[in-house]
Parts: structure tokens; sequence; C-alpha cells
């Protein structure tokens, strides 16, 4: 048995997921969570996919939110007030940099 904190901790993406467990699983190795404990039914099974999709989403969508900060100048050279206005207002999954 392999305990983790959270499914999120075992792997970052569902496709990795999958395939480890895969290989756990033909080796009679099951992988638990602590906080996040789901039974080994059909349904147990379908949220902990629910789960890991999510965790795989909010690595994705974190990954995208950093680059964005590196790509937006914090202090311009020879911009115009209206230009740093625009680039303080790029929406990034409903937040906005100010």
């Amino acid at each position: 048995m392999i305990l983790v904190w959270k499914y999120s901790r075992f792997a970052r993406s569902r496709e990795d997921s999958i395939v480890y467990k895969a290989i756990l699983r033909k080796n009679r190795v099951q992988v638990v969570s602590i906080t996040e404990p789901f039974d080994d039914t059909l349904t147990g099974r379908l949220l902990e996919a629910i789960i890991e999709s999510l965790d795989e989403f909010y690595s994705d969508n974190l990954g995208e939110e950093v680059a964005l900060t590196y790509t937006i100048p914090l202090s311009p050279k020879g911009v115009s007030e209206e230009k740093v206005e625009v680039l303080s207002t790029v929406q990034n999954g409903g937040r906005y940099w100010t």
C-alpha cells in the first residue's frame, strides 16, 4: 500500500496516474489518499477520477498564471500610462492583474 496526502501528490497528470496505478495494481499495490479517501467501488473510482482531473487542471492553470506574470513588464520603459493600464488588465482565468 502507498499512502499519499492527496492524489495530486501521486501524479501531476491524470494520464500518469492511470498508467502508474495500473502498474501498481498488477503488483497488488494500492494507492490510498489520506485526505481524499474513496471506496474501491464504481462511484469511488469516478470520484477519484474527477478529483485527479481537477488537480491536473489546477496544476496546468497555475503554470499558465505563473508564465503570464513573467510576460507582463512591471515597469515598462518608454510606455505611456494608457498602455501600462492595458497591460495591467490582462484577464487570465477570471482574474485580473493590477
